[in-house]
């Protein structure tokens, strides 16, 4: 989810993804020095001059993320071809998903950029 978050949008500082996720800093903390110790995300000045270092993915953690988004893309796919949905009923469900995460970033006062791609499972993401 965190790197998902980076991907779509600009840099983000500790706090800033604190609060997109709604847990404390010390939680986020810790979770981003564990993707930095892996190579997924990297520390960068504010491209903005603020004092505060930002995170952004890596090439790796994009490519991790590329990799995990596919298997479940594939997952997806494999579940509505063998339950037989109809193009019409897979589109419904993609339309209600969107609706669904932005109803409830929209009620937790979240932002996502681009959140029409919670619903994507093309794989043209």
């Amino acid at each position: 989810m965190l790197l998902t978050r980076l991907e779509s949008g600009d840099p983000l500082s500790l706090k800033e993804l604190a609060h997109t996720f709604q847990v404390d800093v010390s939680t986020i903390n810790r979770q981003v020095s564990a993707m930095l110790k892996h190579g997924l995300v990297e520390r960068i000045p504010d491209p903005y001059g603020g004092i505060a270092r930002k995170f952004r993915p890596t090439e790796l953690g994009l490519e991790r993320l590329h990799a995990d988004r596919a298997v479940g893309i594939e997952g997806t796919g494999r579940l509505i071809d063998a339950t037989g949905w109809t193009p019409e009923t897979t589109q419904t469900f993609l339309t209600l998903l969107v609706q669904l995460n932005g109803g409830i970033a929209q009620l937790e006062g979240l932002s996502w950029p681009d959140a029409r791609r919670a619903g994507d499972v093309s794989g043209t993401s």
